[in-house]
């Protein structure tokens, strides 16, 4: 009711329920990756950064530290020339430190043995580390990521990796701690694992920390270290290990409701059918790897993941979420790590073999090299299951206003028109072929009222990519009659 006294005619602005819903922001990346020559101060390790646009002093601090003519300078810093080829989005970037295998005296990018920081997990402290640090993205930066990659980190395959190592005896005496397991093997390379010994002097624990790779029938045994113990035996074994950062991705990616991008093995069309084999519908594999030139000014293959992220963003910006991105040429690609034939039209091209297994590719067109592929490894459309995501997620955010409100005729009729105004405004700038929003009044029972519990459902018409397009031709002799229809006699 109005307070005071007032003899006359005023306006006052309400609330209105005829307002949509906004769609959230759905083109900002996620990139985790390495940069040893950075600034830490600018980029310090394991925290998410956020990068508007081309801010060209903080994307400068990635190499601030670097000797003059390093080509590798790590991961971060190509992808962001990647992303910034074809637009200045929004980035979320977080540096892991980088890692030497054993015995090698520099530290180089796609080094296997840097995984492990690329992957994180919690840190003694309870903060992220790794990939997983874009989970907090959203609190420490305020934007939550959609578009993950992590270029060059996950096309490594570990195959005949040591992938567990029980304890089949646990012998005795030993003296209680952690220490390096022994691991002997004609072939193969890279694994390590940790045994650990209780204090009744027996082994009841190995953990591998790296898998390795081209083991056959390794053995294990204790170090010296461990004591004067005897008759510990172990069984490990042996098999082709997922890419454990592309593994931690696909988890991610489903948690914030985000794609991701992943590289190929850049070797061959079997292999990269092979990595594509692992499924996932939120995943996009791109093979092969791009040709450009590193920071040295040398031309070297590069991981596509980053160029494929960017793309889309580019592709959010200027066409909509909605919209496939296939099809869409690519800027400064010198070329590819190996050709891919394509032939419009045809089955047995390699690039629709590999289109065919749910391998996304590149392929050169008049346009230039272009992108192609709309499926993720589980062959489901990656553009529907974003557009499922930005609006489930759009209205999550927007319908926080009702929580807690009274349950009255006039609160259900106000829901169901906000929806519904949203969904019409999808429709209209062709987002969703259609949709609308209802309160089913079989769920809705009077003991779900009196419980706090209100039920909405609503349905969508996703747009679909035209994938396969088919003209059917044949010859009509009809046609003949008409040489001599117009004015050929006298």
């Amino acid at each position: 009711m109005p307070s005071g006294f007032l003899h006359g005619a005023e306006v006052q602005n309400v609330a209105s329920a005829s307002q949509s819903a906004a769609t959230i922001e759905t083109a900002v990346i996620g990139l985790v990756g390495t940069a040893p020559y950075a600034d830490p101060d600018l980029w310090p390790l394991d925290t998410p950064v956020l990068v508007s646009g081309d801010d060209v002093p903080l994307i400068a601090g990635l190499t601030a530290n670097a000797p003059a003519n390093q080509g590798d300078v790590g991961t971060l810093f190509p992808a962001f020339s990647d992303i910034l080829d074809e637009c200045a989005p929004v980035v979320v970037a977080v540096r892991v430190e980088a890692v030497a295998s054993s015995g090698s005296q520099t530290v180089s990018s796609y080094d296997i043995a840097t995984i492990p920081n690329v992957v994180g997990g919690l840190s003694s402290s309870g903060d992220y580390t790794g990939v997983h640090c874009l989970l907090a993205a959203e609190s420490a930066v305020g934007k939550r990521p959609r578009l993950l990659c992590a270029p060059g980190w996950t096309h490594q395959e570990q195959k005949n990796g040591i992938i567990s190592v029980s304890v089949t005896n646990g012998g005795s005496g030993y003296t209680q701690g952690t220490y390096p397991l022994t691991i002997s093997a004609a072939s193969g390379s890279g694994a390590a694992a940790t045994v650990t010994v209780g204090s009744d002097g027996t082994v009841s624990l190995v953990t591998v920390t790296s898998n390795g790779s081209g083991y056959e029938t390794p053995s294990f045994s204790m170090p010296g270290s461990a004591g004067s113990g005897a008759a510990a035996a172990f069984s490990g074994i042996v098999a082709t290990a997922q890419n454990a950062v592309m593994a931690e991705l696909k988890s991610i990616a489903n948690t914030l409701g985000a794609v991701a991008y992943i590289d190929g093995p850049d070797t061959n069309a079997t292999d990269a059918i092979d990595a594509a084999a692992v499924g996932g519908a939120r995943i996009m594999l791109v093979d092969p790897w791009i040709i450009k030139e590193n920071n040295a000014g040398v031309n070297a293959a590069f991981p596509p993941s980053a160029k494929f992220a960017a793309k889309q963003a580019a592709v959010d910006a200027s066409e909509g979420f909605w919209v496939s991105v296939s099809n869409k040429a690519l800027n400064g690609v010198l070329g590819l790590s190996r050709p891919i034939d394509f032939v419009l039209g045809s089955q047995s091209c390699q690039a629709n073999v590999l289109n065919s297994s749910n391998v996304t590719t590149i392929v050169r067109t008049p346009k230039g090299y272009t992108t192609w592929g709309n499926r993720a490894l589980d062959g489901s459309f990656l553009c529907v299951t974003r557009t499922v995501d930005v609006i489930n997620a759009s209205l999550m955010s927007a319908v926080l206003q009702y929580v807690d409100a009274g349950i009255t005729t006039n609160f259900v009729t106000e829901v169901v028109q906000y929806v519904n105004s949203y969904l019409r405004q999808l429709t209209a700038s062709g987002a969703i072929t259609g949709g609308k929003c209802w309160a089913d009044t079989a769920l809705n029972t009077a003991a779900a009222v009196k419980s706090g519990q209100v039920y909405f459902d609503f349905d969508i018409g996703p747009v679909y990519p035209c994938e396969r397009l088919t003209f059917r031709s044949s010859i009509n002799d009809d046609y003949i009659t008409t040489i001599f229809s117009n004015g050929t006699s006298n």
